[in-house]
């Protein structure tokens, strides 16, 4: 979320053309967000591409599956920080 840092790329992630960077931290800018996929040899993602406006998000959280140990389903009040 916007705000957050992230750690872009790891292993063998070429340099994104919207962030310049291969690894290293990013600060997600207002209005936007960072998305990852769960595979990531072979996600297709904000670690490709960098940050993405909220504007074309669709869809919205409803459980958090990882870490196992904090596997949940979501509260509305929880999707709104």
């Amino acid at each position: 979320l916007p705000g957050d840092r992230v750690r872009r790329g790891g292993r063998g992630a070429a340099p994104s053309p919207a962030t310049h960077v291969t690894g290293g931290m990013v600060t997600v800018p207002a209005g936007h967000c960072w998305l990852e996929g769960d595979n990531p040899s072979n996600s297709t993602d904000s670690r490709s591409y960098g940050v993405v406006p909220l504007a074309l998000v669709e869809g919205r959280a409803v459980w958090r599956v990882w870490p196992m140990g904090e596997a949940k389903r979501l509260r509305r009040s929880e999707l709104t920080a």
